[in-house]
């Protein structure tokens, strides 16, 4: 693969998964030779909500959230730490509008996990701060991404609609959420990743950006 470097290494692990994500740390630093950029982009949660759930549901859905959103992210900086210091380099952890727009919609533990996060993120910022380590998180509110479209696509089969009036329709529905009038892109959010990531944002830190058109300001 090329991406506009020399090469692309992919390894799929879990990262809720302590060990995985040890060893798979352990292997980057190694086949990198450092660190530059750690970007922690996991996430999810349960279908449920606090008081709906079984007590044993409840338990594992939070649990894995946490782990997947917020431990994930904390273990995977204190690996990279050595390797950030020495290069000065910039942390990102993706967060979500939804922390600050709880929705019916979004599973309860994911919107608390990824407000720990944001937490997390301020903290991270003063630890790693006098060493010159950035560290930033980044909110996106609806984006319109490849499980829209595979969404639609069943829809489209059940339904015998035209993908085209379907994809039209949920447009202005997610759309009438921000104050732009329309989902974003996932373009638009690797842009501000890779500006906060750069010179030009050299004297942020510890804030999280919201990349939502406007999602939480129109509630």
């Amino acid at each position: 693969m090329r991406l506009g470097a020399e090469s692309v290494h992919v390894t799929p692990i879990d990262v809720a998964e302590r060990e995985a994500l040890a060893q798979y740390a352990q292997r980057s630093l190694e086949l990198l030779g450092g660190c530059d950029l750690l970007l922690h982009n996991a996430g999810g949660g349960g279908p449920g909500g606090v008081l709906s759930q079984d007590e044993e549901s409840f338990e594992r859905d939070f649990n894995y959230a946490f782990n997947l959103n917020v431990m994930a992210a904390a273990r995977l900086a204190r690996h990279a730490a050595s390797a950030l210091r020495e290069s000065r380099g910039v942390v990102t952890l993706i967060s979500s509008a939804w922390r600050r727009r709880p929705s019916s919609d979004m599973p309860a533990s994911y919107g608390a996990a990824k407000a720990a996060l944001d937490a997390l993120t301020g903290s991270l910022a003063r630890e790693f701060g006098p060493s010159g380590v950035r560290v930033f998180g980044v909110a996106p509110g609806p984006i319109w991404t490849e499980t829209w479209e595979h969404d639609l696509q069943r829809q489209a089969e059940r339904s015998g609609r035209a993908i085209e009036e379907l994809r039209a329709e949920t447009m202005k529905e997610v759309g009438s959420t921000t104050v732009l009038g329309r989902p974003g892109t996932m373009e638009e959010v690797a842009k501000t990743i890779a500006w906060l990531s750069g010179e030009g944002s050299s004297y942020l830190s510890g804030t999280t950006v919201l990349v939502d058109g406007g999602f939480v300001a129109g509630t």
